[in-house]
C-alpha cells in the first residue's frame, strides 16, 4: 500500500488530515473532552499564544531528559556449522549494529519480517543472550555490569512472550501456579523451598481481578483459559 497522509495524533482530535479516507475515520472518533483540551492547548504554543504546562509536557516527553532503555551499538551473530573437517563456522548476523532509545513516556513498536532479530534484540536486552557486542543501558547503567535477568526483572525490565502456551505460561499448572513463575522466591509468597499456597491464591485473585481475567478461577488449568485470558494472566505477571 501507498502512504496516504501523515499526522500527529493532535491533528487527528482536531480532524485535521486531508486525505478524505483519513477524515471520516477521525470524524469517526469519540474523542474525550480533555483530548479536545489538550490539542487546544498545543494549537495555542503552535501560534504562539500562550503556554501550557500540560501541553508542553506532551509535546516534548519524548525529548527531555535521559532514555530509560539506551541501546548503543548492538550485535549478536550465531556461528552456524565448522568444525575440525569443515572449516570455520558461518555467522548468522541476527542482530547487527543496532542504536535506539526509549524515551520516558514513549512505547516503542519494531517492526519487521520474520527473522529479523526483533525476539533477540529483547532477549538481548533482558539478557538472556549475551550480545556480541555493543552496550546496553537500563536508567543510565550498563546492563553488562548487572546482567543476571532475575536482577532486571525486579528492576522492572519485565519480558512478554510471544508464545504464551510454552514459554509464558506451563499448560498443566493452575493459573495461580503460572502467575508466580519467577516470582517464586519473594518472600511474601513462602520460605525456602516452600510456598505458601493461600498467598499464593491470593495474589492470583487480585491480579484476575485487576486484569479482568474470565473465568477468575486461580485453580483453573492455564491450559484451559482462552488465548486471550492466557495472555492477561501473563501480562498481570510481568508488569504488576
Amino acid at each position: 500500500g501507498l502512504l496516504q497522509d501523515r499526522f500527529t495524533t493532535a491533528a487527528l482530535e482536531r480532524g485535521a488530515p486531508d486525505n478524505a479516507c483519513n477524515a471520516d475515520l477521525a470524524a469517526a472518533f469519540d474523542v474525550p473532552d480533555d483530548a479536545h483540551r489538550l490539542a487546544g492547548e498545543i494549537d495555542a504554543l503552535e501560534q504562539g499564544s500562550g503556554k501550557s504546562d500540560a501541553a508542553v509536557t506532551a509535546a516534548s516527553t519524548a525529548s527531555d531528559g535521559a532514555p530509560i532503555l539506551d541501546i548503543r551499538h548492538t550485535s549478536k551473530f550465531f556461528p552456524i556449522g565448522g568444525g575440525f573437517l569443515r572449516g570455520p563456522a558461518r555467522l548468522v548476523k541476527a542482530v547487527n549494529n543496532v542504536s535506539l532509545q526509549i524515551m520516558p513516556g514513549e512505547t516503542l513498536g519494531l517492526v519487521g519480517e520474520s527473522g529479523c532479530g526483533k525476539s533477540t534484540l529483547g532477549r538481548l536486552v533482558l539478557r538472556l543472550d549475551d550480545p556480541t557486542g555493543g552496550e546496553i543501558i537500563f536508567e543510565g547503567k550498563s546492563i553488562g555490569m548487572r546482567g543476571d535477568p532475575r536482577y532486571l526483572r525486579q528492576e522492572g525490565l519485565a519480558h512478554v512472550p510471544e508464545d504464551r502456551q510454552h514459554r509464558g505460561l506451563i499448560a498443566a499448572f493452575d493459573a495461580s501456579e503460572s502467575a508466580i513463575l519467577g516470582w517464586h522466591f519473594e518472600e511474601s509468597l513462602g520460605k525456602g523451598f516452600r510456598l505458601d499456597r493461600k498467598a499464593v491464591v491470593n495474589r492470583c485473585r487480585e491480579e484476575m481481578k485487576e486484569f479482568d481475567v474470565r473465568p477468575a478461577d486461580p485453580f483453573l488449568r492455564s491450559a484451559k483459559f482462552s488465548g486471550g485470558n492466557q495472555q492477561k494472566i501473563i501480562l498481570a505477571r510481568e508488569i504488576t
